[in-house]
């Protein structure tokens, strides 16, 4: 089902979430959050449960791939055939930092959906992540609304990790937009270098907009 929250402040962290994602062939809930201080999601939890080794502090809307110990569950398809929800934020500041995530992805044959942040000031630093991805459906399109986005070691995203479409980015600022990476070593290792050998994967890249 979709989620909405109203709220003064929102603060995710140490390895919380909110979530609206599905296991099966329906289709992830929408999320709309409406913070009138700030959203801040904070931070990473080492775990040997999920896939990249973290749970991230997060806002999802994905239809999640089983687990393979989880696929002899009855009802549960391996890959899940429904769409990704759509994700709102509407807050004067957000700041994911430290491996948090926004998250709308489809990891199966259906499409993702729209994110929308609305903030006058945006920060997503040291690892943090706004996505909107896809595998093999249509990619979610990524609009950003501002006066300030500050993206320091972050990254957004809305690629494709398969044979799907990517979805579109349209960032709107009023004032400022600074970007700050790592330098051209990380672009070597995680992109250039792979792509060679063609051992390139989108999930590697951790900064920048692409």
């Amino acid at each position: 089902g979709n989620l909405e929250i109203v709220t003064e402040r929102l603060a995710v962290n140490g390895g919380a979430f909110i979530d609206s994602s599905t296991l099966a062939d329906g289709n992830a809930g929408n999320i709309v959050i409406h913070a009138a201080d700030y959203i801040f999601l904070d931070g990473i939890v080492p775990t040997m449960l999920q896939e990249d080794g973290d749970i991230r502090s997060s806002i999802n809307s994905v239809t999640n791939k089983i687990q393979n110990r989880m696929v002899t569950i009855p009802g549960l398809p391996a890959i899940p055939g429904g769409n990704a929800g759509r994700i709102e934020l509407h807050t004067p500041s957000l700041r994911i930092a430290n491996g948090a995530q926004v998250n709308i992805s489809a990891r199966g044959p259906g499409d993702s959906r729209a994110l929308l942040i609305d903030a006058q000031q945006i920060e997503v630093v040291n690892r943090g992540r706004s996505s909107a991805t896809t595998t093999t459906g249509n990619g979610g399109n990524m609009r950003i609304q501002t006066d300030r986005l500050r993206l320091d070691n972050g990254l957004i995203n809305a690629s494709v990790l398969d044979t799907g479409k990517g979805g579109n980015i349209q960032i709107d600022a009023a004032e400022t937009i600074e970007i700050i990476g790592t330098g051209s070593q990380s672009l070597r290792e995680t992109i250039i270098l792979p792509s060679f050998a063609r051992e390139f994967l989108p999930t590697s890249v951790e900064q920048g907009i692409w």
